[in-house]
């Protein structure tokens, strides 16, 4: 098989990421959603994974195998996985995340389990995004075993997993990304503490410089494919703006996305968190737009059965005036939309 392949959530796709992984053999999962496969000189050895691509065009970030085990080895002490565990691959195979539960399985012993499998009765662990968790609440299945409920990969709705919360699901937020093997920081939700996610885990280390994220330790990957070094002094600026509040890691928005309206600095993450928080909001995505008057203004487009004033009434009772778009403003319902977070 080529080692540029289209990773199906198959038990095929998961030998053959193992197979490459433990043998040192180069390998590129990708989405088997693309029309080609990209022509790429992959490096000597480890795994190219996609980024999400927040802005612009995905870039190809190089793990390796030690960078994986590592991320394993060092995981928050209630998500540490043993052979009874099965753990369910909700999550694709070319994503960091789906990567991280295949690996995880392999190192621990524990089972993965396929989707539309017969062994929804054994699951012990499941990683949602947001949307997923949210489906999820809406028709819940039994897990009697079920022991975590890890939610990351895109803004997280305070209020959607206090609803999971109340409704007795063993809740897990974190905060990772594709450069650092998955997870930075791990916390289980509690609604008093708010999303803060901790302290890093082990052998990652964490700085806020000028409000952004700096990140490194033994599970930071070697760079991006054909891109210059993005490092600066051995830590990796990832964009994310963030604080240390008195429950550890908050997360504040990006760098490269919030813009300045009227002179205010506004981040589109905290607008896209206050739409996600009706249960009627399937999914939001906030950008900006430039304005004669102010400068910049907030665009969103969303997955809703509410009309555009609905939406703007209930934004009043979460955010200032100027953080709200106008009626222009708000796309509902687009066909074919890139939602890609």
């Amino acid at each position: 098989m080529n080692p540029i392949f289209f990773a199906y959530p198959t038990k095929e796709s998961a030998s053959f990421i193992l197979h490459r992984l433990k043998e040192n053999l180069p390998l590129f999962p990708i989405s088997p959603k693309q029309l080609s496969l990209p022509e790429i000189d992959l490096p000597s050895s480890g795994v190219v994974i996609s980024t999400s691509g927040s802005l612009g065009k995905p870039k190809r970030a190089h793990l390796t195998y030690d960078n994986l085990f590592a991320s394993f080895s060092f995981s928050h002490p209630d998500l540490r996985l043993t052979p009874l565990d099965y753990y369910l691959l909700s999550v694709p195979l070319y994503h960091i995340s789906g990567l991280s539960i295949l690996t995880r399985c392999h190192f621990s012993g524990a089972k993965l389990v396929f989707p539309e499998s017969q062994d929804d009765s054994k699951v012990t662990h499941i990683s949602f995004v947001p949307t997923q968790l949210k489906r999820f609440l809406e028709n819940p299945k039994k897990y009697p075993k079920l022991k975590a409920i890890l939610v990351g990969g895109a803004p997280i709705p305070y209020a959607l997993c206090n609803e999971a919360y109340k409704k007795g699901f063993p809740i897990y937020i974190t905060y990772g990304m594709t450069e650092m093997s998955s997870q930075i920081a791990t916390e289980k939700f509690c609604p008093k503490k708010g999303i803060a996610f901790g302290l890093p885990l082990p052998e990652r280390n964490l700085k806020i410089v000028k409000g952004e994220i700096y990140v490194r330790g033994k599970t930071l990957f070697k760079g991006y494919i054909d891109l210059p070094s993005p490092f600066i002094d051995g830590w990796f600026p990832t964009k994310d703006l963030g604080k240390i509040g008195p429950n550890g890691l908050e997360i504040l928005g990006r760098k490269d996305s919030m813009f300045i309206s009227g002179g205010e600095n506004i981040h589109p993450e905290e607008i896209q968190l206050a739409l996600l928080s009706h249960p009627k909001i399937e999914r939001a995505k906030v950008s900006s737009r430039l304005d004669d008057e102010f400068g910049a203004r907030p665009v969103a487009t969303i997955q809703t059965v509410l009309q555009k004033e609905e939406i703007r009434e209930y934004l009043q009772s979460t955010l200032p005036k100027f953080k709200i778009p106008s009626p222009n403003d708000i796309t509902l319902n687009p066909i074919d939309y890139n939602w890609t977070k």
